[in-house]
Formats: C-alpha cells, structure tokens, sequence
C-alpha cells in the first residue's frame, strides 16, 4: 500500500458553490503522499457529483457519504477511515495556498518529535462587524516546548488561532491512543475543545510564520449568523486550559500556571460582566439574577475568591474581589452598573 503522510479530512454539507476550488487547490498541492477524505453529511446540493467526480479523477480522494450528523460527526468518521500518519481538517468553503502541505512536509521531515505544527491564515470576506481580537495571531515561530504552547495559548484562548482546526496538523496516532474525538453534542467551540485536549499531549510544536489557510466568511457561516457565542463557553475554555496546567510535573511551574489561568477567568468574566452591565438597571430583579446566574458558577467563584490572585488583579477587580470576599454582592453589581453609566458619560463628553 502507499504511504500516505497526510489524510485530509472535510466535513461537506451543501458547499456546492465553493467545494470545487478547495478540491483544486488540494490537487494542485506539490506533495504526493496524502489522501482526502470527503465525508457528506447529507447534502442535498451538487456536492456528491463533485466529490464522485474527483474520486474518478485521482484515486487519493475518496468520497463517504452519511446522513447529516453534523460537522463534528464527520470530522469523527473521517478519523475513523483515515490512514495518514498526520491529520489536517479543512472546511469545504475554504481554500489553501499551492505550498501549504510541503510547508507542513518540510518541518515535519526536519524535526520528526513534533507532535503538532500551526500555521498563519488569511481572512478573506468583510469582518469589519466582527471583535477584532477574534483574529489574534501568535508571534511565536519555530520549535517550542509544551509550557510555551500552554503559555501563548492563555493570550489566544478565545482567538480562532488557538481555537480552530484548520490551521493545524495533528498526529493521528496521539488521537488513536487517547481516543481523541470532536464533541458530537456541543454546538460551538468543539475546534477548541478537541484542540485543548489534542495539546495536552504534545511534546513539540513548530509555529510557522506563514500562511498555510484562506479563511472565507460565506453567507449563512457561523460568523454570519445572528446568534452570539454563549458567555458561558468561557469557562469550558478555562477547564480544558485548567486540564492543560495539570500536566505540568513540576509543582512550582504547575502552580505559576494555574495562577495565569485564573487571571484569564477573571478577566474574561470582569469583561462580559462590564459590557452587560450597560443594560442592567440598579432595582430590576431580572437583572440582578442574570449577574447572580453568571457570577455564581462554582469555577468563577472559586477562582475570585483565591487570595493568591490578589496582587496580580487591577484596581477594577480587586474592588470586584473584595465585594465578593466580604459577600457584598448586590454592591458587587451596583459597581459594574455605576462604572458603565460613568464610562457613558465620559464617551458622551470626549465626543
């Protein structure tokens, strides 16, 4: 049988209008050695003809169809199938540079302990509605170790650079042996939350400096819709980055760690709390209980109450942790209310 190096694996699902630039580009690739992997997840479109078509023309594509499971359910089967020592994911509304796989082929054949490589991307489409730390790229290049990965991840955490796929390569025999898969019930993050746990077990990794991913905003996208991520989704990101810290062996960089992830909570926390705090009213019930609601989740309080983040935390939040210590609560949501009236006024006056 061949060697394959890479299996490429793309979810499919009514890309009709886009799938065949993304299958050209792949064609068009300078490396041999990989396979694609079209899983349909029940299109209704052209999209089979297109991936029928593709598997007639070269033998390294091959077109699986299911019905529509969802994009985490195909990304599974095609791990299932895969047969490549590297997995890459690409999404079917997407394309890549010509030099993508012999810029992944290259480090990898130059440094074979690395058990992941990340690549730059490109956005292309109007993001202009979207918050612009969304698109935070790493400065990092080369080979790092684990405690480097975890730590840029703590300053991309909520970025799609950390949190997506498609710009990574991972090692298919990492996620065989843990039995990593994509979260077939969660409805946003599962990029990030199968990533978190893949880096748990990386030794290596290589930061490329350049970009191996063209990412497209398309009407109807996940960006495009009138949905907003769930706040919460913060606190998955704090677990999986908290699972992270656990693997570190020595206590004193573990405990240094867990430190810079609590900090991430809080600020993240301090921030949604802020921006809501601008339709709060200071004698509404509702109000007070979706601060309650969101403030009181065990993660949050446990990591507000540690005495050990203090020092690190900014005047805003120390006020915030000493309401908290001395069960001040309803002073604790009158501050965000009061701070974000008084930030409305200043904004008014600069004008």
């Amino acid at each position: 049988m061949e060697t394959v190096l890479f299996s490429i694996i793309i979810p499919i699902y009514n890309a009709q209008n886009y799938l065949e630039d993304l299958l050209q580009d792949i064609q068009r690739q300078g490396v041999h050695e990989f396979e694609v992997l079209m899983i349909d997840d029940g299109s209704v479109d052209g999209s089979s003809e297109i991936c029928r078509r593709h598997t007639v023309l070269d033998t390294r594509f091959r077109y699986f169809r299911q019905e529509n499971q969802g994009v985490s359910a195909a990304r599974n089967r095609g791990i299932e199938l895969s047969r490549g020592k590297y997995l890459l994911f690409l999404d079917a509304d997407d394309r890549i540079p010509e030099d993508t796989f012999i810029q992944y082929m290259k480090k990898l054949v130059e440094n074979p302990e690395i058990d992941l490589v990340i690549g730059k991307y490109q956005t292309i489409g109007d993001f202009s509605d979207q918050n612009s730390s969304l698109f935070w790229q790493s400065d990092l290049s080369g080979k790092k170790k684990y405690l480097e990965l975890l730590s840029d991840c703590l300053n991309g955490a909520d970025t799609f650079y950390y949190g997506a796929v498609w710009n990574k390569v991972f090692r298919r025999d990492i996620i065989q042996e843990y039995q990593i898969q994509f979260d077939e019930t969660m409805k946003w993050s599962e990029d990030f939350d199968f990533c978190v746990r893949y880096f748990r077990y990386v030794r290596y990794c290589y930061y490329l400096k350049s970009i191996t991913y063209c990412y497209y905003r398309r009407p109807g996208s996940a960006l495009s819709q009138d949905g907003i991520i769930d706040d919460r989704i913060d606190f998955l990101r704090y677990r999986l980055l908290s699972a992270m810290t656990e693997e570190i062996e020595d206590d004193k960089q573990r405990e240094i760690y867990q430190k810079k992830t609590d900090l991430f909570l809080i600020c993240r926390v301090h921030g949604v709390m802020s921006t809501k705090a601008k339709n709060w009213k200071m004698l509404d019930r509702h109000s007070y209980k979706e601060w309650k609601d969101y403030m009181f989740i065990q993660e949050n309080m446990a990591v507000w109450k540690n005495r050990k983040n203090f020092h690190d935390l900014t005047r805003a939040q120390k006020i915030v942790w000493v309401g908290i210590e001395t069960k001040c609560y309803y002073l604790v949501y009158a501050y965000y209310i009061l701070k974000s009236r008084v930030k409305k006024i200043k904004t008014r006056q600069s004008r």
